[in-house]
């Protein structure tokens, strides 16, 4: 379901090739993904580490702190959702608060935990693509973990999720691939 949005590329056939080719931009192509990733910067800077949790709290993220979930990496290396704001609630289809990951639909946790494992081995921001099928539409969302110091306990996560505009029907994609496609006659 998903992928490094920076380092592989589809290999489809025919029209599906060329929406998924179109959809999958580079990292941080957002407005809200460049400020995310600014303002981490900037506080990791102050301290030469990761940024404090308190620095990129909940507070201070204004109307992005709807799709953004305020995640705790446990001794395991599984992850908890510590709460969530309603945009982040509504992609996995649950309340957030105290949730496992791994309680996710299966596409949502393999999702979040190749890129919140991606983010504890990088100790920086990191943004990948998640690919999910809604009502038949193919939906394709950025992701981006953004690891922080909790002076606390274990380290915390932020991860923004922004749905992309651009969306296509699989079953159209899917005979449109087919009919390109003209049966062998033997």
């Amino acid at each position: 379901m998903s992928t490094r949005a920076n380092e592989r590329s589809c290999s489809l056939d025919g029209n599906l090739a060329e929406v998924a080719r179109q959809a999958v931009r580079g990292p941080w192509q957002s407005l809200e993904t460049e400020s995310l990733r600014w303002r981490w910067q900037a506080a990791a800077s102050k301290s030469n580490r990761l940024p404090p949790f308190e620095e990129l709290s909940f507070d201070g993220l204004g109307g992005l702190a709807d799709n953004v979930p305020l995640l705790q990496m446990e001794d395991s290396r599984a992850f908890t959702i510590l709460r969530a704001g309603q945009v982040f609630e509504s992609w996995i289809d649950r309340p957030a608060r105290n949730l496992k990951v791994a309680e996710l639909s299966i596409d949502r946790a393999r999702a979040l935990e190749e890129l919140l494992g991606n983010a504890t081995g990088e100790s920086h921001p990191v943004q990948t693509a998640a690919y999910g099928v809604v009502n038949g539409s193919v939906c394709l969302y950025d992701l981006v973990a953004l690891p922080l110091a909790n002076r606390w306990g274990p380290p915390l996560f932020l991860v923004y999720m922004q749905e992309r505009e651009r969306k296509f029907s699989l079953v159209e994609a899917m005979f449109q691939v087919a009919s390109r496609h003209r049966p062998l006659r033997v």
